[in-house]
């Protein structure tokens, strides 16, 4: 559960993004006008511009890995940028001056900080803007900056070349670099960067070789940025020699001074094509869009390569350029969509280079090619588009679903208690279907009432997948036994406390190694028990095709409980054994789409919590239970909630731990966070982290003062409460989790009404919630109780949002007291 939190304007990013673009586009043409001018070859300029672009591949997966594991993503992004600014300033002093190996060095250096600019500055867009059609706007105007500057950075340095030299031409896109650099840091307004993992004795070689190697990991195991990649790899090996076929073509047609203008041409119709795309939002997916943008393409250069008429010829690279800029826009959505947002930086970085990379060899291969015709080769580059489009589709039919990388995997592992790879989670996703035996069945008897039949046939097991059996199709519908209703520490409604408590849930906070924190009167507590290592981890695969990975643990002679994590949108492994429940009951936690090893599906949408309810239903049916008992955490309190009323008579009891209730109409305040946070003021660590909380309320928040609330949301910060807290990060997906209550997730007085319908069964429902919690305050847990027809609300004393790491006994206990 997150405040919301500040965020940097989109104009100021593009602000950064057009002068870093104009800076770096802008070079091709400088490099090889001033070592023409100083030297009289173009030969050095070459040079010096292979220099330049060949780090754009070659160091991108490593930038990547950098700026996404860097803690201070200002520092960085002004050194990257700064360091860019620097060595076009020294470029346009050494060319045609100091020996040529000093300047192909400083080239190299410079160039190495190409990537930041060319894809990594893409990748911050999904932490500046809200997932939805914002999103979507940036990036089509973020692919028409990059058009904007293909046009606007040769021309300028073109034209300071003629009317001055090309030294100052090259001066003016150093400065360009220099505003990007200073305006930068401001993209990082107060916060810590989403995503960023906690890095235990700093990023040394081993994790900057894991890292790196995990982006690359991720464009291969994920369908569409495999597919996406792939594609567009292959066509800018056409548009890499498009200059060259056009300088032919012209004077194949008799104008041989028109190549420029038929690029001109491409380039305008390609601004004018991304700008629309931010200004008209057609109703396609971002694949489709790509797909389409291919073949239009394609076909507009084939025929333009057969026109016959110059006028003719113009307007179909018009034509060509409007269909290529919305490629752009479907690129970068695909990129932050799919890419894990762990492993986002990698992504972009990465793919940038690749396509720079085959434009370079298209350079190369068009430049060998050059003893054929023109609308030879013209029609060539046309056939690449299409078969481009053509790769795409087949890649995206060619699997299901996405799978993500194994190093989502073993984060989730090591955050279950056990820091070797492979602790919970032994083998790969193995598609099978576990022996719905092991589950305790509600079975109707002759007189209609139900008895409970537990099997014990062990622990669940993955079955080989040629020997797995098929998931069994969900039972029919049959009333879940009574409710016992045995909750001997439950608080009637109108006498538990009614004082203030607790705040909710922040932006998430890391450290790589805890810092000194005076302890909390409740330490004498004990902790939860690590969890136990799981034989095997099971998956089943949702309707639209996703892979759902469930664990689980506890008493395999116990009955099954389902739970649902919160975050939003956190892997299942920081709910552990929640607090030794599992010696009671067999946990199946679910790791909700796209987190944990749960696949990323292939509609962003579907991360939207009214949609996931299916997924909760899936799960039932694959396990074979007629109906389940319900726990959910924090923000999942919402999905359990909607899962309830969509599907009554499959839910037999709902504990609903520190949970939310937007969708039955009620919202956490600012004044509700205040009033827990004052509860806190005896703490010793109060005084500081109260002035953070102040500046987080303020909307001006350093990355500090993220750091410092995190106390406010464990009822003893000690070590353990710092560890368990590091590891929200690296188990969130971000982007995810900001279209999870996107508009449209919640009907409440639908759902409401749902839940109290005469006809529908009654669910019995436990409120837990914690003495200092302020999501939600004890008090408003009343009020979410009186809108469902069989509430009871326990308060845990001393326990904030996380109660089965505050007081686990207690927390089993009564938990336990109230299941059936």
């Amino acid at each position: 559960m997150r405040l919301a939190h500040s965020r940097p304007g989109l104009p100021r990013y593009l602000t950064v993004a057009l002068f870093a673009r104009l800076a770096e586009e802008g070079m091709a043409v400088a490099a090889v006008l001033l070592a023409l001018a100083r030297s009289g070859s173009a030969a050095q300029g070459a040079f010096v511009l292979t220099a330049w672009m060949a780090p754009h591949v070659l160091a991108a997966p490593l930038v990547g890995t950098l700026a996404g594991r860097t803690r201070r993503p200002r520092l960085f992004h002004l050194a990257a940028l700064g360091g860019f600014a620097a060595a076009i300033a020294a470029l346009a002093m050494l060319t045609g001056h100091a020996p040529a190996p000093v300047t192909l060095t400083v080239a190299l250096l410079g160039g190495c900080c190409g990537p930041v600019v060319s894809g990594g500055l893409s990748g911050l867009i999904a932490d500046l803007v809200p997932a939805g059609p914002a999103r979507d706007r940036a990036y089509a105007l973020d692919a028409a900056v990059y058009n904007a500057a293909s046009v606007a950075g040769p021309a300028v340095v073109s034209v300071l070349a003629g009317l001055w030299s090309p030294g100052p031409a090259m001066g003016l896109l150093a400065g360009a670099a220099t505003v990007a650099a200073v305006l930068s840091p401001g993209l990082f307004h107060g916060r810590v960067r989403p995503g960023t993992r906690p890095q235990v004795g700093g990023p040394g070689t081993a994790a900057l070789r894991s890292g790196t190697a995990a982006g690359l990991t991720t464009v291969v195991h994920v369908r569409e940025l495999r597919a996406i990649t792939a594609a567009t790899c292959l066509a800018f090996v056409g548009i890499g020699g498009l200059t060259t076929t056009t300088v032919l073509l012209a004077a194949h047609r008799g104008h041989p001074g028109s190549g420029g203008a038929l690029m001109t041409a491409f380039a305008a119709g390609a601004l004018t094509g991304a700008l629309a795309m931010a200004r008209w939002r057609p109703r396609m997916t971002a694949q489709l869009m790509a797909t389409v943008s291919l073949l239009g393409t394609g076909a507009a250069l084939a025929a333009a390569a057969l026109a016959p008429w110059p006028e003719a010829v113009v307007a179909l690279f018009v034509v060509a350029g409007l269909c290529d800029g919305p490629l752009l826009t479907a690129t970068l959505r695909i990129r932050a969509d799919h890419a894990p947002t762990a492993v986002r930086a990698q992504v972009f970085t990465l793919g940038a280079g690749l396509k720079i990379t085959a434009a370079a060899c298209g350079s190369g291969l068009t430049g060998l090619a050059t003893t054929l015709p023109p609308p030879t080769l013209l029609l060539t580059i046309a056939a690449l588009q299409i078969m481009a489009a053509l790769l795409h589709t087949l890649l995206l039919a060619s699997g299901r679903h996405s799978t993500p990388p194994e190093d989502d995997r073993t984060e989730d592992d090591h955050a279950e208690g056990n820091p070797t790879k492979g602790n919970a989670i032994e083998g790969n996703l193995t598609a099978g279907s576990p022996n719905p035996d092991s589950f305790t069945k509600c079975h109707p008897t002759q007189d209609g009432a139900t008895q409970t039949n537990k099997p014990g046939n062990g622990p669940i097991a993955t079955p080989h997948p040629r020997t797995a059996p098929r998931p069994q199709a969900a039972p029919t519908p049959t009333k879940c036994s009574p409710h016992p209703r045995n909750t001997p520490t439950s608080t009637p409604l109108t006498q538990f406390p009614t004082r203030p408590h607790h705040l909710s849930r922040p932006f998430p906070t890391t450290h790589s190694t805890p810092p000194a924190i005076p302890q909390s009167p409740h330490n004498h507590l004990p902790r939860p028990s690590p969890p136990p290592r799981i034989a095997a981890m099971p998956v089943l695969t949702a309707g639209d095709g996703t892979v759902l990975a469930y664990h689980v643990q506890g008493n395999d002679k116990g009955e099954p409980l389902l739970c649902l994590p919160g975050g939003p949108m956190r892997a299942s492994a920081y709910l552990g054994d929640l607090g030794g429940l599992a010696e009671h009951r067999q946990l199946i936690r679910l790791d909700l789409r796209g987190t944990g090893a749960s696949g990323i599906p292939a509609d962003p949408a579907t991360y939207r919590c009214d949609r996931q309810v299916d997924d909760v239903e899936a799960l039932r049916a694959h396990l074979g239970l007629e109906c389940v008992d319900v726990l959910a955490h924090s923000a999942a309190g919402d999905l359990a909630l909607l899962y309830a009323a969509r599907f009554p008579a499959r839910v037999r009891s709902l504990t609903l731990v520190t949970a939310r209730a937007r969708a039955l109409g009620v919202e956490f305040t600012e004044a509700h966070r205040r009033e827990a946070a004052a509860l806190r003021s005896a703490e010793p660590w109060f005084p500081a982290a109260h002035r953070s909380y102040e500046a987080v309320w303020s909307g001006t928040p350093t990355e500090a003062d993220w750091d410092a609330i995190a106390p406010f949301f464990y009822g003893r910060w000690d070590g353990a409460a710092q560890a368990h807290a590091a590891t929200e990060v690296p188990q969130t997906n971000e982007g995810a989790a900001e279209r999870y209550a996107s508009a449209g997730a919640f009907e409440p007085a639908a759902t409401r009404a749902a839940l109290a319908a005469p006809a529908a069964p009654r669910v019995p429902m436990l409120l837990l919630v914690g003495e200092l919690d302020g999501g939600p305050l004890p008090r408003i847990a009343t009020e979410i109780a009186a809108l469902l027809p069989d509430a009871t609300v326990v308060v845990q004393p001393g326990a904030g949002h996380f109660p089965w790491w505050d007081d686990p006994e207690r927390f089993a206990r009564t938990v336990t007291a109230f299941l059936p």
